[in-house]
């Protein structure tokens, strides 16, 4: 418990730059609202100090989430299931990937309808000679906050039907 107080008070004084410059904004925006509120009835002075120095902690952590929010925000379009895009755009698999999951359009099936569907899977077995119980398909990448993520279709067969549909993510 004691480091996880000793770090937070060491990532705020690593910041009182950024603090000190906010709390004189602060100060000069609260003198001059106090200014045009109170005209000359009690001093401004402290009171903008007072409210400055309370909020602009606050206002800095605040800045700092919305920063690393904007920065590891993760867009995922999704789209449904279209054999032609499946076979045409492979980098973008994964936008159909929940429509298979979620819908179950592959349980069920056989090896033999899933490749009708989806091609041949990574492996370089024949799909006669299969006996594997896994079958991966690549779903393509794309940008994940600042590195790369991998997605992957896996497909487990119970007596030759697909049973499970998962998909892996890696991120690199």
């Amino acid at each position: 418990m004691t480091n996880y107080f000793q770090n937070n008070l060491i990532d705020f004084f690593t910041g009182w730059p950024y603090i000190l410059l906010i709390s004189v904004l602060l100060g000069f925006f609260f003198y001059g609202l106090f200014g045009k509120i109170w005209k000359n009835r009690i001093p401004k002075v402290p009171f903008a100090a007072l409210c400055s120095i309370i909020l602009s902690p606050l206002i800095y952590q605040g800045i700092l989430i919305a920063f690393f929010s904007l920065i590891f925000y993760e867009y995922h379009p999704e789209r449904d299931f279209n054999k032609e895009s499946w076979n045409e755009e492979i980098q973008n698999r994964h936008e159909m990937s929940t429509d298979l999951v979620e819908n179950d359009i592959l349980i069920g099936k056989s090896k033999a309808e899933i490749i009708e569907m989806l091609g041949s899977p990574n492996s370089s077995q024949k799909s006669d000679q299969d006996t594997i119980t896994t079958w991966q398909f690549n779903l393509g990448n794309e940008g994940h906050a600042m590195g790369w993520k991998f997605y992957t279709l896996i497909i487990k067969f119970e007596e030759d039907r697909a049973r499970k549909i998962e998909i892996e993510e890696l991120i690199d």
